[in-house]
């Protein structure tokens, strides 16, 4: 997924503000954010992950004094415009964008429940309908 994001930044953001910059407005929870909307037993482990658009993200980066950093437990996608205000009714990246930037993790569980998550989300597309 991070073809459809202009950017892919990672900073440092202390465990206790995670929640509070989640549920900002503009924010989307993608990846190992979304582990628990989906169900997937995996915990977040002090990492987080979302979508925001380039002002979004520039007002994160100032009201949460973010550091850039490698090995940042914060991964911010950037998008080139606004995400539809559909899209942020559940406040979760749809299981398909989800599972795709789970199965981009480098730890092994994590790539797994990703591929999972997509390999579902791929089988309710093409199940069958009824009636």
């Amino acid at each position: 997924m991070a073809r459809r994001a202009l950017s892919v930044c990672r900073y440092r953001i202390g465990e206790r503000d995670i929640a509070e910059l989640l549920g900002a407005d503009g924010v989307l929870a993608t990846g190992i954010s979304a582990v628990e909307a989906y169900d997937l037993g995996l915990g977040s482990g002090g990492f987080a992950d979302a979508y925001v658009d380039e002002r979004v993200h520039r007002k994160l980066v100032k009201d949460f004094i973010l550091i850039d950093s490698v090995r940042g437990n914060l991964t911010l996608r950037t998008t080139g415009s606004r995400l539809s205000d559909a899209v942020f009714e559940n406040k979760v990246a749809p299981r398909l964008i989800a599972g795709v930037d789970l199965a981009e993790d480098t730890d092994t569980r994590t790539r797994a429940a990703g591929c999972a998550l997509v390999s579902h989300a791929l089988r309710a597309v093409h199940a069958p309908r009824k009636g």
